[in-house]
């Protein structure tokens, strides 16, 4: 069956063998061209779809500020940036120099925000008033800046205020306790530096430092060096009881050799004896004669003695690496 576009000879024959009218070839030809139409753009959009431009890839979150601005703008424009915050830091902060660049974004970064705050148009008026600066000049973290000093030097001043009040009644507090404890614990005639017995650690200790003597925790004593006891240069040693109480006290002179022990540490041991026999306002129960020989490494060696009752009083010689001393000791 022949197809109804075409024929013989060029000419247009219909199906029914009848010519078609002008109007009929027309739309004829129309139907064509939107079927070609068609089948071109078809093709163009199957064309695109198969060359279609890949989508860009996601940011990657985990570069840094430098490498995105890189990218985006190229080093010249980053460092006009980096140009400018380090310009903005040495006015407000310092030199920028002692700070890394991703420290220098971060401190940009804490500007811009605390610029867009609320208060922020407040500050900068109030700093425009208080500096003189006329508003064009004033750089964005200048305002800034200026209220962070005030409100750390504001911190300070009420941690200082704070401290000093805390200290002044932690004082007020330690006073009150060693006027009480003095009070209640009678002093004797062999008290030395005014400490009588029955004082507990922390009080004997800050009576000591109140009155600019050095000493410190040993184990369960308090040791206190270069006290001046009776005009002799000594080291003390302060004993407590089971209840914490101060209830016994060692004296030690300086060392000598064997060469000067008489008339060092044997002499130092007579005067001190003297010293507690007017304490005591009696003499020593007993005396005893002590030879160089006799003195041995690691226990006193007795001379005097007041040992009857309390207070107990022993003054004797003793030694520790060859050098010799006297040793004054007193239990309540």
């Amino acid at each position: 069956m022949r197809n109804s576009f075409g024929g013989n000879n060029g000419s247009v024959v219909g199906a029914n063998g009848v010519s078609p009218s002008r109007y009929e070839r027309k739309s004829s030809l129309i139907g064509l061209l939107l079927c070609c139409l068609l089948c071109l753009t078809a093709q163009t959009v199957a064309q695109n779809a198969s060359t279609k431009t890949p989508a860009a890839p996601a940011v990657d979150t985990a570069k840094t500020f430098d490498a995105i601005f890189m990218e985006k703008y190229g080093k010249g424009a980053a460092d006009s940036l980096v140009a400018i915050v380090k310009n903005d830091y040495l006015v407000c902060m310092g030199d920028p120099e002692k700070i890394s660049r991703s420290q220098l974004f971060r401190w940009k970064s804490h500007i811009d925000s605390m610029v867009r705050d609320k208060g922020y148009p407040e500050k900068f008026k109030s700093f425009v008033k208080a500096t003189g600066m006329k508003a064009h000049e004033v750089r964005p973290c200048e305002p800034i800046v200026f209220y962070e000093q005030i409100d750390r030097q504001i911190t300070e001043m009420d941690n200082i205020i704070s401290a000093q009040r805390a200290a002044k009644e932690k004082a007020y507090k330690d006073s009150m306790t060693i006027v009480t404890e003095l009070k209640n614990n009678k002093p004797n005639h062999v008290d030395i530096l005014g400490l009588p017995a029955g004082l507990t650690k922390n009080t004997l200790k800050r009576i000591l430092d109140g009155n600019k003597h050095k000493s410190k925790f040993v184990q369960d004593y308090i040791l206190a060096d270069s006290l001046i006891i009776d005009g002799q240069r000594v080291t003390a040693a302060f004993y407590f009881g089971a209840d914490g109480r101060y209830n016994a006290y060692e004296l030690e002179t300086a060392a000598v050799k064997a060469a000067v022990m008489d008339t060092g540490a044997r002499k130092w041991a007579n005067e001190l004896a003297a010293s507690y026999e007017r304490r005591l306002g009696k003499p020593p129960v007993a005396v005893n004669r002590v030879n160089f020989q006799e003195i041995r490494q690691g226990r006193l060696s007795i001379v005097y003695r007041w040992d009857k009752q309390p207070p107990k009083v022993l003054i004797g010689l003793a030694t520790d690496d060859n050098l010799y001393y006297a040793k004054v000791m007193v239990n309540y």
